[in-house]
């Protein structure tokens, strides 16, 4: 079973249309390459940083184990500085942002490592 285009090649168009170029139908899309939301894996990783809740309305609060903190920045999803923390790394107020998606960037000895936040209403 095969058609022609308008060069006369063959083709094998299971839905053809009145049109020399052909046509086509997808009827479906196969993911092959799948990239995560910014490089962010739902997987938690093994730094011993934490916080909670997550969702947050009024604040977070961090866990971290072994190596300090050195600083802590909330960034939106354009990558903008939207608040920065180089002194309380218990306990953050996000109580002033807007309900949404957001990066957590925590800074600990030579590394970096970032986490999302959503802040619901």
């Amino acid at each position: 079973y095969a058609s022609r285009d308008s060069k006369g090649r063959k083709i094998n168009d299971p839905y053809p249309t009145d049109f020399a170029a052909s046509g086509f139908d997808l009827d479906a899309v196969g993911v092959i390459h799948q990239a995560d939301l910014l490089g962010l894996k739902d997987e938690k990783s093994n730094t011993g940083l934490s916080f909670y809740p997550n969702p947050a309305t009024d604040f977070i609060s961090f866990r971290q184990h072994g190596e300090s903190i050195s600083s802590i920045q909330i960034l939106n999803l354009e990558g903008i500085k939207i608040k920065e923390s180089n002194k309380n790394f218990e306990i953050i107020d996000v109580s002033s942002l807007s309900a949404g998606i957001y990066l957590v960037e925590i800074y600990q000895g030579n590394s970096k490592y970032i986490e999302r936040l959503t802040i619901a209403n």
